[in-house]
């Protein structure tokens, strides 16, 4: 993996939020301030504000005063009204775009249902992926 980021969708409005992500003391962490593309903007501008988020991965570093927490009544609230897919990065240049499901009062993902766009096409191609995903989550 050569960068990761989280994106949410709110399944009343629609509204996504790309969530930044950096590489945590053990694993990668969410970290700063999700940045808002309202539904109607999501195919002019999902594409490219996600690959912003991914270009960050490697430049941050890990501060625990950033990183992303809630507590258990608000990760419970949060998780239920969002929808949620993750977009890795991948050292050949191919990038993952993984549906997640609701579990445990969290999200999972799973191999076989990853969406690959290659490096060459990710442009052109990305917003489509992270729609077709998002049509998957649950």
């Amino acid at each position: 993996m050569k960068a990761f980021t989280t994106i949410y969708q709110d399944v009343k409005t629609g509204d996504c939020f790309v969530q930044p992500s950096v590489m945590g003391p053990v694993s990668w962490t969410q970290f700063g301030e999700p940045i808002l593309v309202r539904e109607d903007e999501f195919k002019a501008k999902i594409g490219q504000v996600v690959l912003e988020s991914l270009s960050q991965f490697d430049k941050e570093k890990f501060d625990p005063q950033l990183a992303r927490r809630r507590t258990p009544e608000e990760n419970r609230e949060f998780v239920k009204r969002h929808r949620s897919v993750s977009v890795t990065l991948q050292e050949t240049g191919e990038t993952l775009i993984r549906p997640l499901h609701k579990e445990k009062g969290g999200y999972v993902g799973y191999d076989n249902e990853s969406i690959v766009v290659d490096a060459d096409l990710l442009n052109s191609k990305l917003a489509e992926a992270i729609r077709k995903a998002f049509e998957l989550a649950t």
